[in-house]
């Protein structure tokens, strides 16, 4: 009876055995289906992070794919963004589906020190449709720093870049699959590097039929609008500075301000002892703090400052036509 139990388990042991080393090889060499290219990728559970220790990770050669095969189920310029003319090793990393549906292939390329993650996906036939670059290792411009992929099969595509300050900054932009075939950004989290906020100037649509009324600015990032008010010797005003490209030193006021003399103002709030001097002088309004104005603005810079005044733009109104008189005979 001891004997027959364990003839069974060696029986069912070598089957399984024979069953793991049963899978193709996708090298190039043997003649493979779609069925088998798809089962060559092990079942990855959501959900699954990608990152720079993805890269450390070594994976076997018998997970190669060859570039005939990738040219046969998938297509051969799914590289080419990042690998230019140069072919890449491919690995197959794993799989993973949306239930009877797309299946996604997410697979690995390496070509001398770049490294790549991309996903793959597939139809309900195993046909290809389309792909999508995941995270990379010594690739141009890319500042994504973390994948992750969750079990609603949105892609949050994490990119984490450095301030001059020496923090950190971090946008999120979450991707998925729609039946159209494409993936789409279906949410923003955050700000690219490089990217600013809209400034909403909430006075610009204001009259400015007074003499010190304009628009002063260095740039369209550092401005100060003026314009009237319907008080006497009062002027509104909206100031706005980025003066290191939204890093650290930026910031907003909005107020009134009192009309001392005909080439002079002053901002003082209330509630706290800030006070700002505005100077005219031709066609330039200078700004200097009077008293600290901390609580206004970020500690490691000042609302002191320079602006010129633009040129009011002048409408073109078109000619009048002219009849012209016919001739009498």
């Amino acid at each position: 009876m001891k004997l027959k139990s364990i003839l069974l388990i060696f029986t069912i042991a070598t089957v399984a055995f024979i069953g793991c080393k049963s899978k193709k090889s996708l090298s190039g060499s043997d003649e493979i289906d779609a069925t088998e290219f798809v089962d060559f990728f092990d079942d990855i559970k959501l959900p699954i992070n990608l990152s720079d220790t993805s890269f450390k990770r070594k994976i076997s050669d018998s997970a190669v794919i060859g570039e005939k095969i990738i040219g046969s189920f998938l297509n051969d310029t799914i590289f080419s963004k990042q690998f230019k003319e140069s072919k890449p090793k491919v690995y197959a990393i794993g799989k993973f589906k949306n239930e009877d549906t797309e299946t996604y292939l997410v697979l690995k390329a390496v070509q001398n020190k770049k490294e790549a993650y991309y996903v793959a996906v597939l139809d309900e036939n195993y046909k290809y449709i389309t792909n999508m670059f995941l995270i990379g290792k010594n690739i141009p411009r890319s500042e994504v720093s973390n994948v992750e992929i969750d079990t609603r099969l949105n892609f949050n595509i994490i990119e984490k870049y450095k301030q001059k300050d020496g923090s950190y900054n971090q946008f999120t932009e979450v991707k998925a699959y729609n039946n159209v075939g494409v993936f789409m950004v279906i949410l923003t989290n955050g700000l690219k590097k490089g990217e600013h906020l809209e400034i909403i100037n909430p006075i610009d649509t204001l009259p400015s039929t007074h003499k010190l009324s304009g628009d002063y600015e260095k740039n369209d990032r550092n401005f100060i609008t003026i314009r009237d008010n319907n008080k006497s010797g009062k002027l509104n005003f909206f100031l706005y500075f980025d003066q290191d490209n939204g890093q650290e030193c930026y910031g907003e006021l909005k107020g009134e301000m009192t009309i001392v003399k005909a080439d002079s103002a002053y901002y003082q709030s209330p509630t706290d002892p800030c006070k700002i001097g505005f100077k005219f002088s031709g066609n330039k309004v200078i700004i200097k703090e009077q008293v600290n104005c901390g609580n206004k603005r970020p500690m490691n810079c000042t609302f002191n400052a320079s602006y010129t005044k633009k040129k009011a733009e002048v409408k073109k109104t078109e000619p009048k036509k002219t009849e012209q008189k016919k001739a009498t005979k």
